[in-house]
């Protein structure tokens, strides 16, 4: 009969998942559906040096320092597609539960996508242009 884990194994179990530092996956990003958020566009932008920079520096951080220290400086929170000019992502259902979010990887670029783990940043969109929040932008 398996083993009830008890709940300081939880705990334990749940603080080093928020001490692990965060890596970025890209086997989610759209490529080729939205216009908007085609990677190619980081070329146009000439973004990529700084994108590859804040990759290493956020690269260097926890989910809970990125959420509570660092936040402002990478423009970190959730999406809320109200606020924005699309609904969500479209993806398979099995990724929808997971709470979208953004960060910021330029001056207006941003990535868009969801944490599994508190550590693994699923990639969805490249928006160099922060197109996603399209009423932030005006007059920028």
């Amino acid at each position: 009969m398996p083993r009830q884990r008890g709940n300081q194994e939880k705990l334990t179990e749940l603080t080093e998942i928020e001490e692990k530092q965060i890596v970025f996956s890209f086997v989610l990003l759209d490529v080729d559906g939205d216009r908007d958020f085609n990677p190619g566009l980081c070329n146009e932008s000439n973004i990529l040096p700084r994108l590859l920079s804040n990759l290493r520096d956020i690269s260097k951080l926890t989910f809970r320092k990125l959420r509570f220290e660092q936040k402002d400086r990478f423009d970190f929170h959730p999406i809320k597609w109200a606020d924005t000019s699309k609904s969500g992502f479209r993806l398979d259902e099995q990724y929808l539960a997971y709470t979208p979010y953004q960060l910021q990887i330029s001056g207006k670029g941003r990535f868009h996508g969801f944490f599994y783990d508190n550590h693994v940043f699923f990639v969805v969109w490249c928006d160099p242009l922060h197109k996603l929040y399209p009423f932030q932008n005006r007059g920028k």
